[in-house]
């Protein structure tokens, strides 16, 4: 009997292109390091150099699915990195126009040194709190005024903000919520008139925008906007938003 021997064959698999594999670690890493937006372009342009070389090279290349990985993951770390990069000029643009705003209704909620008027100037800050003390007086007269504690302190708080084109007014009416729907509106109506007449005395100039907001400790109720040429009405009423352009 004849023994006959059969050789054991072997297939070795082909080689995966480095190229993939390095498209995919630098793709993942993009998705998580602080240089993302970098790294991703990295990984999208090994990716597609990776899959070009598997398809034209002359012995077999894996790695095509590792390419594609790479090329995805790097286009969502370029993402991440692009979104990351707008919201912080967002937020820092959006600080930079509330920044004053915010500054005057802080200093409101805060209530220092038992003052009841505020402002960027020292003419502001006359202005404020003649203002305050008219607003005390008007607000006497009405039938529903509540009284008990208030989270806005015990009397009207006025923060006046000037600039050479406009003038702002933010009053902080104690237990704004308790009064009827009618009379929030005579106190923003008062407030308007009151804020018109204080400019008139300062001497300033009939032309002048002017802004007036009624609010509570944490809310605001209502902001008129118009001219300061005492008699005349607001032209709108306006947002907290609009508000801003005021403090700039």
């Amino acid at each position: 009997m004849n023994d006959t021997s059969h050789p054991s064959s072997t297939s070795e698999k082909p080689p995966v292109s480095k190229l993939a594999i390095a498209s995919l670690v630098t793709g993942i890493l993009s998705m998580f390091l602080c240089v993302g937006g970098f790294l991703g372009f990295v990984a999208i342009a090994l990716g597609s150099a990776a899959r070009s070389q598997i398809s034209r090279s002359g012995t077999p290349l894996r790695g095509g699915g590792f390419a594609r990985a790479g090329t995805i993951t790097g286009s969502i770390g370029v993402i991440l990195a692009l979104a990351i990069v707008g919201l912080y000029f967002w937020q820092k643009n959006a600080t930079l126009q509330i920044s004053k705003l915010g500054e005057a209704e802080k200093t409101l909620f805060a209530q220092t040194g038992g003052k009841a008027g505020f402002g960027n100037t020292p003419e502001a800050v006359s202005l404020a709190e003649k203002l305050a003390a008219s607003m005390e007086l008007s607000a006497a007269s009405m039938p529903d005024k509540p009284t008990g504690l208030s989270i806005e302190g015990d009397k009207f708080l006025v923060y006046a903000w000037l600039t050479d084109h406009s003038a702002a007014f933010l009053v902080t009416v104690p237990n704004l919520r308790k009064y009827s729907d009618e009379s929030r509106k005579k106190l923003i109506a008062t407030a308007w008139t009151n804020a018109q007449q204080a400019m008139q005395q300062a001497g300033a100039s009939s032309s002048l925008k002017l802004a007036v907001a009624t609010r509570g400790a944490l809310a605001y109720d209502n902001i008129w906007s118009g001219k300061a040429a005492i008699g005349t009405t607001q032209d709108k009423e306006i947002t907290e938003r609009e508000l801003e352009r005021f403090f700039r």
